[in-house]
């Protein structure tokens, strides 16, 4: 592969995971008005259930071709392996989605979408735009899920509507959080790496059982951390401290 070319490519990489991120970021600002009136596991269930639609009209609607496939360019130059290349991508963008997550606590707005997740209409009495600070972060994080999808697409180099829509991908996403701690920085980092080691590595040869686990999981977590591991550990250490 030539510089010339390479470069092509990895410049319409870049472009793509943009373009991405900037069309998820167009359609959540279309729903996120109604989607936003909603709480809790409710709002979770209306996403899934706007993932599902999205993936039959993919599948369905011929002019997406999700059913025949969509071929992507090979963007990985030749003296890197693809796997090594779609790690350090992926792992460059945990690092700064990690960053800007850091940053954002601490801002004007983490501040208000603190207080907005611990009481709402409190917030909103007190003078809180709440309705403009969730579009704000809803669109926010459509932006950045589309650019990791995009990358995600490219990785596979083909892929159809049954490899991108998955029910399993956005289950684990909510279990990540909730495993680790909703409201906190590690805590979905924690979530993920745990499921992820108990799935692939503690159950690696026991495919079957992936769902089954994931299913006690979140039974567990229902019962007894609903705060996730890190609010566990807290309300441990609290109790020993006292005792102490």
């Amino acid at each position: 592969m030539s510089r010339v070319r390479a470069a092509t490519l990895l410049t319409g990489f870049v472009l793509g995971t943009l373009l991405g991120g900037l069309v998820s970021a167009g359609f959540a600002a279309l729903i996120a008005y109604p989607v936003l009136r909603l709480r809790g596991i409710y709002f979770a269930i209306a996403l899934l259930g706007v993932s599902q639609v999205l993936g039959e009209l993919s599948q369905n609607v011929d002019a997406f071709q999700g059913a025949l496939g969509l071929n992507l360019p090979d963007v990985v130059p030749d003296a890197i392996r693809p796997e090594v290349f779609f790690y350090y991508c992926f792992l460059a963008i945990a690092l700064a989605i990690f960053a800007f997550s850091a940053w954002l606590r601490d801002s004007r707005l983490g501040y208000a979408l603190a207080s907005i997740r611990e009481d709402e209409d409190t917030a909103r009495m007190l003078g809180v735009p709440t309705e403009r600070f969730k579009v704000i972060t809803f669109v926010l994080s459509a932006a950045l899920t589309g650019a990791i999808g995009a990358v995600y697409a490219y990785s596979l180099g083909y892929f159809t509507s049954g490899s991108v829509f998955r029910v399993d991908f956005s289950l684990n996403m909510i279990l990540h959080a909730l495993l680790g701690g909703i409201g906190t920085l590690t805590g979905p980092v924690i979530g993920a790496a745990l499921l992820v080691f108990v799935t692939n590595v503690l159950l690696g040869q026991m495919l079957d059982l992936h769902l089954l686990v994931t299913g006690v999981l979140v039974i567990a977590l229902v019962l007894l951390a609903p705060t996730g591991l890190l609010g566990l550990a807290q309300r441990v250490r609290e109790r020993w401290g006292g005792r102490r």
